[in-house]
């Protein structure tokens, strides 16, 4: 827009719209720390804390986010629609699972 400018953002469909019998929104999370970046996908999309300071050893080893993700992606990697899903309560949806014993112990 006039106001806004233009905005970057990353559009899934291209990428559904190229391998259809791959990729859907049923089988497609991304994960971004700008929200703006699912515009066009919303419910596809999974926002994370922006990584920064990765180059210090230090700092890669206090990053949890990342093994906080692949234990929700192991909770839900079973579900038949993941654009179905509200990404944004992935923490709760964890402690939630912990408390039912539900987590995927691999």
């Amino acid at each position: 827009s006039a106001k806004y400018g233009v905005l970057s953002v990353k559009p899934l469909g291209v990428l559904w719209g190229l391998y259809p019998d791959h990729y859907s929104p049923a089988n497609t999370i991304m994960f971004d720390d700008l929200s703006r970046n699912f515009l066009m996908n919303p419910k596809s999309g999974l926002k994370i804390r922006p990584c920064r300071g990765m180059t210090n050893p230090e700092n890669r080893a206090q990053d949890v986010e990342l093994r906080g993700l692949t234990e929700y992606l192991r909770l839900i990697k079973e579900e038949p629609d993941l654009s179905a899903l509200d990404h944004s309560e992935w923490e709760r949806a964890l402690r939630r699972a912990a408390r039912r014993g539900d987590r995927d112990q691999q």
